[in-house]
């Protein structure tokens, strides 16, 4: 019971905290309509590297993300870096290394990509 706002990202929607106002530009039948609706806050999801619970935005399904691990653009710039400054053995380091991999998450039921660790 309430109203949900989905706003455009980088490349998902993200739920974000929004107050609606709607008195102004609604007829009367629709303004009792909302005032009977229960307020609804939802808050972006921020994602860490271990799966969350979450409300899909995409099949609306209840459960944990399921969280795949890889290299970035950081990881990759890493490691060119190690190479210009000449540690040659030192290159795979970052794609060995947990802190240096992004870390992905999905939903478990239709897949779809949710967000990333920051």
């Amino acid at each position: 019971m309430g109203i949900m706002v989905l706003v455009a990202g980088s490349s998902m929607y993200q739920p974000l905290i929004t107050t609606l106002h709607v008195a102004s530009q609604l007829g009367e039948s629709a303004k009792q309509t909302v005032s009977q609706m229960g307020t609804v806050v939802l808050t972006p999801t921020q994602y860490g590297s271990e799966p969350q619970y979450v409300v899909c935005p995409h099949c609306r399904t209840h459960g944990l993300t399921t969280v795949e691990t890889g290299p970035n653009t950081m990881t990759h710039l890493f490691a060119l870096l190690l190479c210009i400054i000449g540690l040659w053995c030192c290159v795979p380091c970052p794609y060995c290394m947990d802190s240096c991999m992004a870390k992905k998450h999905y939903c478990s039921t239709c897949k779809v990509y949710l967000g990333e660790s920051k």
